[in-house]
């Protein structure tokens, strides 16, 4: 299931790589309130109404939010109820937030699953047990943001104008968040190095456990989406395992300004490595 819904802000899947088929955007109107005295979490802000609604990914400073209030903000809160497919059951679920500034704390209906803290880097979190075999939730999500705290700075002017800065402050979420369903094994992220000389690349994938009986399949395709190498690795030695492609001399090109040449990386877990019917993508 790939949501890919144009009615809401932001609909592409936001990650370059690690892209994933089954997942939901979690963009548009969200319940929304300041809270000018941090004090929402003690005033039952997680539990009540909240006053007002966001467009979610757009931070109250600006007008695309529907807010467009550029003063500062030493909290804001956030809540929307999510449903989940039915055919995700028996998965994990990781939430995703692109990045939120600065300091964020996340509830499962009224269970805290992370605090974060940096407001330009993106965080996921794996919200299965909070959820307790749920079809749908309430995400809250509260954001601190106060101008006295040690953050960094960039455009985040503590000043009340746009002072040595071309943009106006942001509080809250501002990039995308989405859900996706992951199987048990899965991959975490994975690193990639060129080695030119080799005429190969060196995979190395970040997997969720060292699972016995499960390999990594790794399949490198040109700008056509041909096949030019593939390998894998059992996942029972180590949660890093290495993979070596080597290309053919006909398939190396190398990325260069008026040919920006990319291949496509291709990783599949599978418990079964003789049976393409029980290989699972991830």
């Amino acid at each position: 299931m790939s949501s890919i819904n144009q009615n809401i802000p932001r609909p592409e899947y936001p990650r370059p790589q690690m892209v994933r088929q089954e997942w939901v955007n979690l963009n548009g109107t969200w319940d929304f309130e300041f809270d000018p005295g941090d004090s929402g979490l003690e005033r039952g802000l997680l539990e009540a109404p909240l006053s007002d609604s966001i467009t979610v990914p757009f931070v109250p400073e600006s007008e695309m939010s529907g807010i467009g209030d550029a003063d500062f903000h030493e909290a804001v809160w956030y809540r929307r109820r999510v449903e989940i497919p039915a055919e995700w059951r028996n998965q994990h679920l990781i939430l995703h937030f692109g990045a939120v500034d600065h300091d964020t704390t996340i509830w499962v209906d009224d269970t805290e699953v992370m605090r974060h803290r940096r407001g330009f880097t993106s965080f996921e979190v794996d919200i299965t047990d909070a959820l307790k075999n749920k079809t749908d939730f309430v995400l809250t999500v509260r954001a601190r943001d106060s101008r006295h705290d040690w953050q960094a700075r960039g455009k985040q002017s503590t000043w009340y104008g746009n002072s040595e800065c071309f943009y106006t402050r942001s509080t809250g979420i501002w990039q995308t968040v989405w859900i996706e369903p992951v199987p048990k094994v899965h991959i975490r992220q994975v690193n990639i190095t060129p080695h030119v000389g080799m005429e190969a690349f060196e995979v190395v994938p970040v997997v969720s456990s060292n699972a016995p009986g499960y390999r990594i399949h790794a399949i490198l395709s040109d700008e056509n989406g041909n096949e030019v190498s593939s390998g894998d690795a059992r996942l029972a030695d180590d949660f890093s395992p290495t993979i070596m492609l080597q290309l053919e001399d006909e398939d190396v090109h190398l990325w260069e300004p008026g040919h920006p040449y990319l291949y496509s990386l291709s990783l599949i877990v599978t418990d079964d490595p003789l049976s393409k019917n029980k290989r699972n993508t991830l």
